[in-house]
């Protein structure tokens, strides 16, 4: 006990002299920079966990993060082929968003030297691109 008492004591004593420092020398202290360059589009699974985990919260606000992830998980993987599709196509519309900001960013600041290639990758997984082929109507490749 003592030692957690002497810690916290010396912690609070150090938040008070940083908090006078960055008073008396604030063109010392230097503003985290923010990158320019555009957030990489998220995968369906990522869209779709994002979704719903602001429900799954309002519902159960006291689960950790762990508890959230195994419960969201094992629903992603019993969802269904047409509700998997919903969120392939929001995916696939952020994508192609990305890849024009990107290409405009790219133009803008030439001196990166950022290949086009990286930006076209796609977002989705195998069986992703095998469902919504299906969807689409193409016929399902033949085994070699």
């Amino acid at each position: 006990m003592k030692y957690i008492q002497d810690f916290q004591r010396e912690k609070q004593e150090f938040e008070r002299n940083l908090a006078r420092f960055r008073e008396d020398h604030p063109d010392l202290i230097q503003n985290a920079k923010k990158s320019d360059v555009p957030e990489k589009p998220k995968t369906p699974q990522q869209l779709w966990y994002n979704h719903e985990k602001k429900i799954y919260l309002k519902v159960r606000p006291d689960a950790t993060t762990k508890e959230v992830k195994e419960s969201l998980g094992k629903q992603w993987s019993q969802l269904s082929d047409k509700k998997r599709l919903k969120w392939i196509h929001k995916a696939l519309e952020q994508r192609k968003e990305y890849e024009e900001i990107m290409r405009d960013y790219i133009q803008k600041h030439p001196e990166l030297n950022i290949s086009e290639e990286g930006i076209t990758r796609s977002t989705l997984t195998k069986a992703e691109r095998q469902l919504k082929d299906k969807f689409d109507g193409r016929p399902t490749k033949p085994p070699p």
